[in-house]
This record gives C-alpha cells, structure tokens and sequence, in this order.
C-alpha cells in the first residue's frame, strides 16, 4: 500500500464489468428444459433478477416453478459456468479510468467471490483484473464477502445492500448508476461517460480533503 496516495476502491460486477450483460446471455442460452423458453424470454433487464420480479414472471408465464427454485437455477447457471468471470468485458472507457486514477490514487478492487463448488470465480477475477487493469499486487486485488471491512477513502459500488451501511470513518462512497439503484441519493458515476467519472471522483477526493 502507497501510504503517500489516498485509497480508492471499485467493487467489479456492474461497477468496473457488465456482469449483467453476461448473465442473461448465459441464461438465454440455456436449455429450455432448465430454464422454461417463456422465462427466458422475459429475462432481459437486470431489475429482472429481484426475486419479486421472478414472481411476477413466473405469474404472467403460468411456469410451474416457485421463485426461490427459479432464482437458484438462474444462479446455478453462471456459477457452473466453468470460466464465466473470465469473459465478462469492462465498461467502455473504464481501463482509461482506471489507468488516470493511478496517478492520483492506491487502487484496489474489491470482489465478492462465488461460494459454487463448480467455479473459478477467485482465480478468474484476479486473471480478469491483472489482464485488463495491469494491477499486477495481489495485495490490491481483495475477494470477500465482507467488502465493508475494507479501509478507503473512496468506494465505488453498485449494490444498495454496501451503499447503504454505516460509513467507516473519512470513507466516501460513490454510486455506480445501475435500474436498481437509482433510489438512492450521492454523487453518482455513469458506464458510458468517462470524463465525468473522472471529474465526479476528483470531486469528492477534493471534498473529503477539505474536510
């Protein structure tokens, strides 16, 4: 750790990779005798996967299937998918990102790993981050499921459930626009606009500084 540069973390599904892209491609790929053909055909926004959601598919549908066995076949089929992680793709202009924040920060991904027997989930997060962040420290690459016990200045995520717990102390969050987080109130940055990711995070650096 460069004790010189303030630390900013990034989760990584939906705030640096379009995890959800990828998910409902691997379903809509899917044999229909797993995954329904009237399911899959619903399932094309990521708000899609909220369990009240799937009920209200499975309802308009008629499928004969309760929403937690839905939910688990529809987890089951990423997690099983022996190298998954390893195709998901950046966000456009989010290797630029990350490379410009290098010269103003500590980078650090945090990343909630895959309890499936079947995955890879861990080792391919760190080749996907090594590959396409050239962060070569593994030290700065940290997978658990307890993202909140990591110190950083800053912290970029999209998942309501991190963004809503109590703040450690001078840690500022930032909200990585996705549907289901937009009832949540802070700076927030967008997947497909790069210079104002930079200038969102630079502003919240200087605020946090000032403080």
């Amino acid at each position: 750790m460069n004790q010189s540069q303030p630390i900013i973390s990034f989760d990584m599904d939906n705030t640096l990779y379009d995890f959800s892209k990828n998910r409902i491609e691997v379903i809509q790929n899917s044999p229909d005798n797993y995954i329904p053909l009237s399911i899959k055909q619903q399932i094309t926004h990521p708000e899609d996967f909220k369990e009240y959601n799937i009920a209200s598919i499975i309802d308009y549908t008629g499928t004969n299937l309760h929403a937690k066995e839905l939910m688990h076949r529809l987890k089951q089929l990423y997690q099983s998918n022996k190298h998954f992680f390893l195709t998901l793709s950046p966000y456009h202009g989010v290797i630029d990102t990350i490379n410009q924040l290098k010269q103003l920060f500590d980078v650090y991904i945090l990343s909630k790993p895959s309890t499936a027997d079947t995955s890879n989930c861990a080792t391919d997060k760190i080749m996907s981050i090594k590959r396409d962040f050239g962060i070569e420290r593994e030290e700065n690459i940290n997978l658990s499921s307890k993202k909140t016990l990591f110190y950083s200045d800053i912290h970029i995520d999209d998942d309501p459930n991190i963004l809503n717990t109590p703040l450690q102390p001078h840690r500022k969050r930032i909200i990585m626009d996705q549907p289901y987080n937009r009832h949540l109130l802070g700076p927030r940055i967008y997947k497909d606009k790069q210079e104002q990711r930079l200038s969102t995070i630079e502003s919240v650096l200087s605020s946090s500084q000032s403080e």
